[in-house]
């Protein structure tokens, strides 16, 4: 359905900037033998932005049901090496911030299989995870640990009959919010005066510099600045003590928020944040050319990734993928790369091998057993993880071989692998 006002501010919203088009939703990998077309709906991902300068948040402009992609959501926090340490530094970075202690409640909103609630090392009295995703079973976290199947809300905090929290993490979950003003109000509802939330996600600045087109999926409501994120947060009486860029997914911003204001010196992460929102002042990160520019880009992005794969796959046999990834379905849909030019993407989540990528139809197969058979030529689907896949298509050629990594983002290249196998 169109959008026409803000999911924020409710001010109009201008016409879409960002032509991406109709897609499937890439967090969902349908069995092989289902013909999803007949249940699943392709929806525009096209982006527009507020029409309210003191908001100007980016967003989709039509709105998509989830509940498909969280009944089905394979996704879980414990499953790649890179999740796990970016879910321990924010952990250690908020401790080391709110220093929670016994008897004190450390809140993860969106929490999946509370991977990052088993990294807090500190006794407290409850660490609880809200989480939304069905089927998900945690992993084992000491103390006293307890994990709420639902959408978060004060009220369904308030059942847990339990204190407000000293610390509240929200990591790569914020962007889902339908109404991300109302779930600011609640969090402020639970918080103390000297209760820390630290919010965790992909940042406008770096998507829009980097060319990271492939952020951009169903499940990602809004796509949030400093500057819009600084607006929702202050209609809901809270402030950011702190920010910083982190190199997480082509970049993400990790902000520190307080019901009162105060400066957070420790690593510089108050400066840090008067240095980002003066960088997106110089760079325009908020007004709508920025947008525009960003669409002529990925427009030829776009071909590209497209005529080199098609290359690719004409000077020998059908392409090999790596990483069955949620962006990686969304750029092999964006750029018509489909099971025609991939034979399949290995992957190690039970839950996605024996399926398929929903719109490019590129079968899901287990890692181990094809890592004896690579092709030629390699697609590498999450580039983020790209120093792992070179470790491992190395050390599975032999001595003397050579292997061709494509990466579409940030730019088209690709990478010579020598064997050692």
């Amino acid at each position: 359905m169109k959008r026409t006002h803000c999911i924020v501010c409710e001010d109009r919203l201008e016409t879409d900037t960002v032509l991406v088009g109709a897609q499937y939703p890439s967090a969902v990998f349908a069995d092989a033998t289902d013909d999803y077309r007949q249940y699943l709906e392709a929806s525009s991902l096209n982006l527009t932005q507020c029409s309210n300068n003191s908001c100007a948040l980016v967003q989709l402009s039509s709105d998509y049901n989830l509940d498909m992609v969280f009944k089905n959501y394979p996704y879980l926090s414990g499953t790649t090496a890179t999740m796990k340490g970016i879910l321990k530094d924010v952990v250690n970075e908020g401790t080391q911030i709110s220093k929670p202690g016994a008897g004190d409640i450390v809140l993860d909103i969106g929490g999946n299989d509370g991977t990052m609630l088993s990294y807090l090392d500190v006794d407290v009295g409850r660490k609880v995870n809200i989480d939304a995703a069905q089927g998900v079973e945690s992993v084992e976290v000491e103390g006293n640990y307890q994990r709420v199947e639902g959408i978060f809300t004060a009220d369904l905090y308030r059942t847990l009959s339990l204190n407000n929290p000293k610390l509240i993490f929200s990591v790569a979950m914020f962007y889902h919010l339908d109404t991300p003003l109302a779930f600011c109000k609640d969090v402020a509802s639970i918080m103390d005066d000297d209760s820390l939330w630290v919010i965790q996600m992909t940042y406008l600045g770096s998507m829009l510099e980097n060319n990271i087109y492939d952020n951009i999926v169903h499940e990602h409501k809004a796509y949030y600045s400093i500057h819009s994120l600084e607006h929702v947060l202050s209609l809901a009486g809270l402030y950011i003590c702190g920010a910083k860029v982190v190199e997480s997914y082509g970049g993400s911003i990790r902000v520190f928020v307080g019901k009162k204001k105060r400066k957070i010196e420790l690593h510089d992460l108050y400066q840090e944040y008067e240095d980002i929102k003066e960088r997106e002042v110089t760079y325009g990160t908020n007004t709508s050319r920025a947008l525009e520019s960003f669409n002529e880009r990925i427009q030829v992005l776009k071909s590209c990734a497209y005529n080199l794969v098609r290359h690719a796959s004409e000077a020998g046999d059908k392409l090999i993928a790596l990483g069955a990834s949620t962006k990686g379905n969304m750029m092999c849909q964006f750029s018509g790369i489909d099971h025609r030019l991939v034979e399949c993407v290995l992957d190690n989540n039970e839950k996605k091998i024996g399926k398929i990528m929903t719109g490019s139809d590129i079968p899901i197969v287990n890692e181990d057993e094809w890592l004896g058979r690579l092709s030629k030529y390699l697609l590498v689907l999450p580039y983020y993880y790209l120093d792992y896949f070179i470790r491992m298509v190395r050390e599975n050629t032999r001595a003397g071989d050579v292997k061709y990594l494509i990466v579409l983002l940030p730019f088209p290249k690709v990478i010579e692998v020598k064997g050692e196998g």
